[in-house]
Parts: structure tokens; C-alpha cells; sequence
């Protein structure tokens, strides 16, 4: 996915809202949402080239995203995995005494020392806290790898092909503009203004060209799009097979349930 928006602690302490657009090359086949790990549950879209994912969702509360990052330079040594499988595998650690949080920290660190991965930030969102991973792919695999761990704070965050709330990237900038000084009073108008704001076409804004969110052309467009909310009591995890500004999201719950096969 390439444009990621994750509000922390506005719906209260404790709680999460996000939405997310995949932008992706149209004849790279991939599937809808279904069962990608029982035990634990996890669900999301897969991706049928490399086999990975690009969101997780686990039923107890918690979310693995991967956007791919800009490089920094064009000698990086190629990779010897897929980004997609990183996600999969961090979302399916087993949390064991630990929490979810630190378990699924602990599977991407382990991934990330012993293969090569293209250039990614990768996100865990959760009740408990949330974290952004941020590789740039610069260290050959012998070499020792610097990655970059950061705790996600309260608020609005947004994430594109850079670092978190770069505002040098004009969907960021459009982004936060967007969300300043807004608190959602629900659940339900959180998810639908994230909606709205993924479904944004490049315009005019104050006299100025705005960048596209939702994008139609290119290489790249947007193929589909998640929302997302975890609070006290609920996962909500919602999936529109295809662009938002035209596409109903639909409720993924069904996948959440241990009867489901």
C-alpha cells in the first residue's frame, strides 16, 4: 500500500483508527481478504506473486501494514525476500508471555538480520501501542542493519513513500492539512471521513494544485483500500475490493470468527 493514515487515541485512551489505499500495478494478481493464519487468526488480502501481504489484521486487536519506501540511493543490493512475507510472518508471531506489540517487534528484527529486504516502513498498530519500522534497504546482508524503531504518539500520523509525517511529500502535506484540529466524535464518522480523505482526486486547493490520494493513472493506481478501528471492546476491519471513491468498504468480521474456515 502507499498512503497510510492511522489516528492514535482520539476515539479515547487505548484506541486506534486507520485507513490505508493499496496503490499496485493492476496485472499483479492478488486476493481479497480471507484466513492467512488460524492460530493466531489473522486475516488480510494476499498477494499471489510472492505469497505476502501488505495489511494483517489479527482478531484480538492489531494491525501489520507494509509501504514500500523510496530508496535513498540506486546500489542497494537486491533483496533476497519479500517485503509482503516480512508482514505476514511479524503478524503471525506468537505473543507468548510478551505483548503483542513486543512479539511482533521481535519477528520483524529477527527477519530483518537474516534476509535482505527492499526498501519498506512497516507499521504496527494495536490498543497497546503502535510502532513505525523504517528500513531503507542500504546494508548489504553481511553487514550489521541499522533499523529504526518509532513509537507512534497520539494523534494524526500520515505515511506515503517517506518517513512518518514528511511533509515534504504533497499527499502527507494534503493529508494533515486535511485532519488538523479534527477529533472524530465516533467511530462511525472516523471511519467515513478517512474514507472521504482516501477518495481524493488532485485538485485545487486554496489556489494551489493539490496531489491525488486516490489515484486513477499511472503505473500504480489505487487498487483497493482498508478501514480500520480497534477499540475497547471491537476490531473493525473493512475492505473495498477496488478505488474508494466509487466502492462501498464491506465488513471482513465474518473472518474474525473461529467457526470460519
Amino acid at each position: 500500500m502507499c498512503t497510510l493514515i492511522a489516528g492514535r487515541d482520539l476515539l479515547g485512551p487505548g484506541t486506534l483508527v486507520f485507513g490505508a489505499n493499496r496503490d499496485e500495478s493492476p496485472l499483479r494478481p492478488s486476493d481479497p481478504p480471507g484466513i492467512l493464519s488460524r492460530e493466531p487468526r489473522v486475516v488480510g488480502g494476499r498477494d499471489r506473486v510472492a505469497g505476502g501481504t501488505w495489511l494483517a489484521v489479527r482478531a484480538e486487536g492489531g494491525a501489520i501494514a507494509m509501504l514500500n519506501r523510496r530508496p535513498l540511493s540506486a546500489g542497494a543490493p537486491p533483496p533476497t525476500r519479500s517485503r509482503g512475507l516480512l508482514a505476514l510472518d511479524a503478524a503471525n508471531a506468537p505473543a507468548g508471555t510478551a505483548t503483542l506489540a513486543e512479539a511482533v517487534k521481535r519477528a520483524a528484527r529477527d527477519q530483518c538480520e537474516r534476509e535482505r529486504f527492499a526498501p519498506f516502513s512497516m507499521l504496527f498498530l494495536s490498543r497497546e501501542g503502535s510502532w513505525i519500522l523504517a528500513w531503507d534497504g542500504l546494508a548489504t546482508r553481511h553487514q550489521s542493519i541499522e533499523l529504526r524503531f518509532q513509537e507512534i504518539p497520539a494523534g494524526w500520523h500520515v505515511v506515503t513513500h517517506a518517513g512518518m509525517d514528511d511533509r515534504r511529500e504533497p499527499r502527507t502535506a494534503r493529508l494533515h492539512a486535511e485532519l488538523a484540529d479534527w477529533t472524530p466524535e465516533s467511530e462511525t464518522a472516523a471511519l467515513d471521513r478517512l474514507r472521504r480523505l482516501l477518495a481524493l482526486h488532485g485538485d485545487t486547493v486554496s489556489g494551489e494544485p493539490a496531489p491525488a490520494v486516490c489515484l486513477h493513472e499511472g503505473p500504480m493506481p489505487t487498487v483497493s483500500y482498508a478501514l480500520g478501528a480497534f477499540t475497547r471492546d471491537r476490531t473493525v476491519y473493512l475492505h473495498g475490493e477496488g478505488r474508494p471513491c466509487t466502492v462501498e468498504p464491506v465488513s471482513q468480521a465474518a473472518l474474525f470468527d473461529p467457526e470460519t474456515t
